[in-house]
This record gives C-alpha cells, structure tokens and sequence, in this order.
C-alpha cells in the first residue's frame, strides 16, 4: 500500500515550484485567496486544490499585499471577498496593481444587485462571483480558465470591460453565468461554454 506524499504548506508549494524550470512547471497554477470568514476560505482552499492550484491565504488585504509582494512572480490570479476588515478588497486591488499593473484579480461578494457587478467589473476585476456559490467547483473550473488564459487576452478583454458600459443583457449574463470576462476569454480560446 502506498503512502501519500506529506502535505507541504502552501507558502513551501510556491518556493517549490518557483524552482522548478519553466518548461517543467506544466499545469500549475498558483492562486492568492483572499476571504475574512474562515470557513469560506477553507472550503474556497479546498476545492481549488482539488481543482489542481497551490492556494495561498490571506485573511485580510494588509496580509494578501504581504504575500504577493513576496511571491508576486508565481501568483497567477487572485480572489478576494469585498467586504473585509483592515483592508477591503478594492484597496487591496489598488495596492497591488501598485506592485504589479497587471495582477489578475477576481472579485466575490454577497452583493448581488448588478450595479455591484457592473462597479467591480469596471474597477478592473476580470471576474465577479456571487456569494453564496452555486458550486464551488464551477467557480474552480472558471477560476482555472481565467489562471491560464494568454496575458494577451486577458488585457483585451478587461479594455474591452473598462472602456464599454455594459449592455442588461451582458451584465445580468455576467451576474448569473459566467461573468463577462470569462465570457470573452472563452470565446477567444474556443472553450467550452462561450455561448452561454
């Protein structure tokens, strides 16, 4: 009978595969989560290291600024709740486009009214979760698309969010589907699901 490897920290996964060589690093995707309550952050750790990320948590902004400053160059996306305390996360995203202009940062709240939407939307997130999720595994599987989409989409596609008002149409699809950005990158990458 096999034993399981030893479960290393998240902190000790990133070191890890900061090492590694580009060309072996394969599939991995790195995510920070940012969550106040504990029990959406466990359940949020879990499920997106089933889905195959090495998850960093950060219980508030002042802490998630700490870690990314320290593993800016291997996070890939960020999801952070909007209402916290010490640091909420629209000024968590400011200090950390100040480290990094092109962070990929995903926002959820348990504002569902559109206009919140519309507002993080614009503010430059490129993904809006409701709160409570439907399934946390959908939410990992988009998380999934959004860590692995080209820079070169992404930047696209969060212009195209910014500089447009956003049709009832698109921002209730962005609030009850996918969300627009994970919309557009879909249907530039041709994955499944573009067409709602």
């Amino acid at each position: 009978m096999r034993e399981a490897p030893p479960k290393q920290d998240s902190a000790a996964a990133v070191e890890n595969s900061r090492m590694e060589p580009q060309s072996t690093k394969g599939d991995l995707k790195i995510i920070l989560v940012i969550e106040d309550h504990k029990l959406i952050r466990r359940s949020l750790d879990e499920a997106l290291t089933r889905r195959g990320f090495v998850v960093l948590t950060a219980e508030n902004g002042f802490e998630a600024v700490s870690l990314y400053r320290q593993f800016q160059s291997a996070v890939d996306l960020v999801l952070s709740d909007v209402q916290m305390p010490i640091m909420d996360g629209r000024e968590t995203f400011d200090a950390l486009r100040e480290i990094n202009p092109l962070v990929r940062y995903c926002f959820m709240t348990a504002d569902s009214r559109i206009s919140t939407f519309k507002n993080l939307l614009e503010f430059g997130a490129l993904q809006v979760f409701a709160k409570p999720f439907p399934s946390v595994g959908e939410v990992a599987n988009e998380l999934w698309t959004l860590a692995s989409a080209p820079p070169a989409i992404v930047r696209s596609a969060r212009f195209s969010i910014t500089e447009q008002p956003l049709s009832r149409e698109t921002s209730r699809f962005a609030t009850q589907k996918r969300g627009i950005i994970g919309w557009i990158i879909s249907a530039v990458i041709g994955m499944p699901g573009a067409n709602g």
